[in-house]
């Protein structure tokens, strides 16, 4: 089964906002990673986090006002963009993008206005999941014919 992977970065007092985000999404064809879960007892943190990200399709961020002094969402969405991972920001509380997101200006999900727009960032992940999911299937079955004519 093709996995779509989805990474949360959020600040530790953000648990409960990414609980129910996490229980939005996840499904059969949606993988995610939240380190409080993710993560088992004695493994390096800081490793398992890097490879959840490298892993990940999608890179969700919970923005709130815990999240802008937390020095582990700021690494984790530095390195994030510098492996070209595509980004989805979900801001809880009203504040400004932080600035690597606010200058590659993307679009974001602001549940703090409107709570209803949790629906939208499911609705918007499980598209990403479902093109992915199509997108592979299509790739590997163009590979087989291409091996089928050339062998």
């Amino acid at each position: 089964m093709l996995e779509y992977n989805v990474f949360m970065s959020y600040a530790l007092k953000n648990s409960d906002a990414v609980g129910y985000a996490d229980q939005l999404i996840r499904c059969p064809d949606v993988k995610t990673f939240v380190a409080e879960r993710s993560v088992l007892l004695g493994d390096p943190l800081d490793e398992e986090i890097k490879k959840g990200i490298r892993a990940c399709n999608l890179f969700v961020v919970l923005l709130s006002k815990e999240s802008e002094s937390s020095i582990y969402v700021n690494q984790e969405i530095g390195y994030a963009l510098s492996l070209g991972k595509p980004i989805l920001p979900i801001l809880l509380d009203k504040i400004k993008l932080p600035g690597m997101l606010n200058s590659e200006n993307p679009k974001y999900v602001d549940v703090y206005r409107d709570p209803s727009k949790w629906q939208k960032f499911r609705e918007a992940v499980l598209e990403r999941a479902n093109n992915y999911k199509l997108y592979t299937t299509i790739g590997i079955l163009i590979l087989i014919l291409i091996a089928a004519i050339v062998f």
